[in-house]
């Protein structure tokens, strides 16, 4: 007999949500495990939250988080692709909800946040 219940909770762990404000959590969940507990205390990470002023993420703190984001949501993600198309002022202002809807895009098979399909 085959059940139709609800997943379980180890189940819905695993499954990385695809809409943008899952993604945030994520991303925020996984920015305070790259940095560690110490230096978290009262950092709140938001989809406004940019990487470098407002959580002061370090180089090779970036590089762990987007391990940590390939880990979780596999290798449609191209970070360090995306990352060579953006100017530096970009990557300096980037936010977490930029970085989200970069990922969203990937998994739902957009060329780019915000730019239109067949226009």
């Amino acid at each position: 007999m085959i059940s139709l219940s609800a997943p379980s909770e180890t189940a819905r762990a695993t499954t990385p949500d695809v809409e943008v404000d899952g993604i945030v959590a994520t991303i925020a969940r996984l920015v305070h495990e790259v940095i560690g507990e110490d230096l978290d205390i009262d950092l709140d990470v938001t989809a406004d939250s940019s990487f470098s002023e407002d959580i002061e993420l370090e180089s090779i703190e970036f590089v762990a988080l987007g391990e940590q984001l390939q880990l979780t949501y596999g290798e449609k993600i191209d970070l360090v692709g995306w990352f060579g198309e953006l100017d530096l002022d970009e990557i300096i202002d980037l936010t977490v909800g930029e970085l989200a809807a970069f990922i969203r895009a990937c998994l739902v098979d957009d060329d780019r946040p915000g730019v239109q399909q067949g226009a």
